[in-house]
């Protein structure tokens, strides 16, 4: 049960602190060192991973029970 306890207060503090985490300027020097170019735009390679973390997270609390469902504030 305490296992279960730590994953929820882990998965609570990536969706609440992703940005941080996975900061824009690693992810961008990431794209940079692949050749990748991007307009400035509102999905940048940023906001692209920061969503895609956000969305398997949702989708795999779902698949689990809910976990990520407990606090959706």
């Amino acid at each position: 049960m305490q296992l279960h306890h730590r994953r929820v207060s882990i998965l609570r503090r990536v969706r609440q602190d992703v940005a941080t985490l996975l900061d824009k300027e690693t992810i961008n020097a990431a794209c940079r060192e692949e050749n990748y170019s991007w307009k400035n735009r509102l999905l940048n390679p940023a906001n692209t991973v920061h969503l895609f973390i956000l969305q398997r997270e949702r989708k795999r609390g779902r698949e689990k029970g809910g976990v990520t469902d407990i606090d959706r504030s």
